[in-house]
C-alpha cells in the first residue's frame, strides 16, 4: 500500500517554498528556490510572473526527489 503525502506550497516576496509532508504531520520533502525584485524606478518594485513559475517548479522538483518514489501524493490547494 502506498503512502499519501501533502504538498503545502507557499509562494511569499522572495521565494516559493514547497514542503511535503505525511499524513502524521512529518515533513519529509522541502524545495525553496528565490527570485528577484526588480526596481526600475525609485519607489518601484516589480517581479518577473515567469520567475514564480520556474521558481515553482524547481522547488517542487527539489522536494518530490528527496522522497521514496513508491509514495502517493496527493495535492490539496486551499
Amino acid at each position: 500500500m502506498k503512502k499519501e503525502l501533502v504538498i503545502g506550497i507557499d509562494a511569499g516576496t522572495e521565494s516559493v517554498r514547497v514542503v511535503i509532508y505525511d499524513l502524521y504531520g512529518n515533513q519529509v520533502g522541502i524545495g525553496v528556490t528565490g527570485y528577484q525584485t526588480y526596481h526600475p524606478h525609485p519607489g518601484w518594485a516589480e517581479q518577473d510572473p515567469s520567475e514564480w513559475w520556474s521558481g515553482l517548479v524547481s522547488s517542487i522538483r527539489k522536494a518530490m526527489n528527496q522522497i521514496n518514489e513508491s509514495n502517493q501524493v496527493k495535492i490539496y490547494l486551499f
